[in-house]
């Protein structure tokens, strides 16, 4: 495994950490997800790799190696952008094959490359435990504007409710809600930090997280319209998610990909027994890894 670095198209240098494999042509991509690096990543790499398949686990732009602010960028789409570059890097090391995906909030940023960039170098899509939260419908608890959300929609009171996040949810993320709306309403605010991430467990467990979030970045992964996102869906695809996720639940996984993804598309849905929204990044590297033995036609078994 090494680190390496290519430059992004404002010259930014982004790093990736590189765990290349001789017998095939192709490469996955995970993105990690909101506050982290690749660094949680390496035991999840090791074990696809240990698969025979390259993988390659970038840098957001401000986290962990790479250039630029943390927990910001200059505009919404630059992570996709910055993945564009990234493989544009890699198809000059020979690699013209990627499975792409991500955990948490990387793998919407993957999502929503699809969405702009398609899917010509694109073999599969993985999403470990993506947090559709930005939409009312898919979140897994009410926060303080839920029923007045679905007032404005609907123009009538809500019939039901949900659980408001419990103590054991408490690791969730903070939305200051008057400055998304400000940002939201006045662009040149949109480097205004709208959510917070509190820290988990020790000092040393949180150093190197970007715990901070501005709009911008907010909206690389926002989903609100998750059903265009979904159906803009043409390569096979396998999403993961953990019995005990504090995020999202399996059921309604499963449900959007019923009605949003295309039957066409050969589609596949991994409950991980007793994982959470973090464990299921070491837990989904086995059942990803089998897939793509599938998907890409690669010899069981086989040690890089």
């Amino acid at each position: 495994m090494t680190q390496e670095f290519f430059q992004a198209r404002d010259n930014s240098n982004l790093s990736f950490r590189w765990l290349p494999a001789d017998n095939t042509e192709f490469t996955l991509i995970c993105l990690h997800g909101s506050t982290f690096s690749s660094q949680w990543y390496l035991m999840f790499g090791r074990i696809v790799h240990s698969h025979g398949i390259s993988v390659c686990l970038p840098d957001w732009r401000g986290h962990g190696k790479s250039e630029g602010k943390p927990g910001d960028l200059d505009y919404s789409d630059q992570l996709q952008d910055d993945l564009s570059d990234l493989i544009k890097h890699l198809n000059k090391r020979g690699v013209n094959h990627f499975v792409l995906g991500g955990h948490s909030a990387g793998s919407l940023v993957a999502l929503k490359y699809i969405h702009l960039y398609g899917t010509d170098s694109i073999a599969g899509f993985f999403a470990i435990a993506p947090p559709l939260t930005q939409s009312e419908e898919t979140r897994k608890y009410d926060i303080p504007v839920s029923g007045l959300e679905y007032f404005v929609r609907y123009n009538r009171k809500r019939h039901y409710t949900r659980p408001v996040a419990g103590k054991d949810q408490q690791n969730l993320p903070k939305l200051s809600l008057w400055k998304y709306w400000v940002a939201l309403i006045f662009p040149r605010l949109r480097k205004l930090s709208v959510l917070r991430f509190p820290p988990v467990g020790s000092v040393a467990g949180n150093q190197g997280r970007v715990l901070d979030c501005t709009f911008n970045l907010l909206s690389a992964y926002s989903v609100k319209r998750y059903s265009d996102l979904f159906a803009s869906l043409d390569i096979p695809c396998h999403f993961l998610v953990g019995e005990k996720d504090e995020v999202i639940d399996t059921h309604v996984l499963h449900t959007i990909m019923s009605w949003y993804v295309s039957p066409s598309i050969e589609s596949k849905l991994t409950e991980l027994p007793r994982a959470t929204h973090m464990s299921a990044i070491s837990a989904s590297a086995k059942p990803i890894s089998g897939w793509l033995e599938s998907l890409l036609a690669l010899p069981v078994g086989v040690e890089s």
